[in-house]
């Protein structure tokens, strides 16, 4: 499984245990080029992709070849706006989770861990209320 980042700036740091923890649940992260510096240098493992702008081939190109299970993608600013747009509706028409805020792509994170886990139930919002 591979989960592409792409985050703007301020969300870099942010991004670091995310992909800590897909990299422990046995995901490959491949990530644009300034996210890849910064989960590199925080020592996470990743290959560089470049964004849509940068020319091919690039990440949609990835998603389109299979190669891509999850997208955390968070933006700031015209340019990767409009890539943004792209990354959106190729997961959208593959059938891709896409996260777009960092406590979206944490919670599904801890989520996917406590699933493999097997510490996931199921009960009404009325069993969770009186338990």
């Amino acid at each position: 499984m591979t989960a592409f980042i792409g985050v703007k700036d301020s969300d870099k740091p942010l991004a670091v245990p995310v992909a800590q923890n897909l990299v422990a649940l046995g995901f490959r992260i491949i990530a644009t080029k300034g996210t890849h510096a910064h989960l590199s240098a925080a020592g996470v493992p990743c290959e560089k992709v470049n964004k849509v702008s940068e020319g091919r081939p690039h990440c949609v190109d990835r998603m389109l070849d299979g190669d891509v299970h999850l997208v955390v993608n968070t933006t700031a600013g015209t340019a990767s706006i409009k890539d943004s747009f792209s990354l959106r509706r190729t997961a959208l028409m593959r059938g891709l989770p896409y996260y777009t805020t960092m406590s979206a792509a944490r919670a599904v994170a801890d989520a996917i861990a406590r699933l493999k886990a097997g510490s996931i139930s199921v009960c009404s919002l009325q069993e969770y209320q009186h338990g």
